[in-house]
């Protein structure tokens, strides 16, 4: 059994044993060993999000494991965004002020940072800033054009 929230993932195993996942992806299963190395090899294509990392790690699992099939079922548990309100925007692009009134993202503005402070995490480059944004807040948001972004907005 997998338990999770936005800070922290644990395996609990058969006998009750609580195992801490560091590095933030797990599978368990007949095939989670397959999903699992799929998965990690995906981690680093920063135009997918975690829901199609799944869908196609699980997709290559039933492909490779014969106890695994192409029946999935993906359940995304949406929580609370953290740190919104401690969200701190100093000297940045117009781009990235545009990208947080577009999500409506609330934040505070100080003259005395560079970049993007949120909690304990800073950002000073511009194109690093919006995919952290994107991520945060909009997934669907990662890898798309402008032009088709405004065709989306409108339809």
């Amino acid at each position: 059994m997998l338990v999770s929230d936005p800070d922290i993932t644990v395996l609990v195993d058969g006998s009750g044993n609580c195992i801490e996942i560091e590095d933030g992806l797990v599978a368990i299963g007949s095939g989670g060993l397959y999903a699992q190395s799929a998965a990690s090899a995906m981690l680093d294509n920063e135009m997918l999000c975690a829901e199609e990392i799944a869908k196609r790690a699980m997709n290559i699992a039933g492909n490779l494991c014969v106890y695994t099939n192409h029946t999935t079922v993906l359940e995304i548990l949406h929580s609370q965004k953290k740190g919104n309100d401690n969200l701190v925007l100093g000297v940045v692009d117009d781009s990235v002020k545009n990208l947080l009134a577009y999500l409506k993202v609330p934040h505070q503005t100080t003259e005395g940072l560079v970049g993007l402070k949120d909690g304990d995490f800073e950002i000073q480059d511009n194109i690093a800033m919006i995919k952290y944004l994107c991520r945060k807040h909009s997934s669907g948001l990662l890898g798309r054009s402008a032009t088709e972004l405004a065709i989306a907005e409108s339809l």
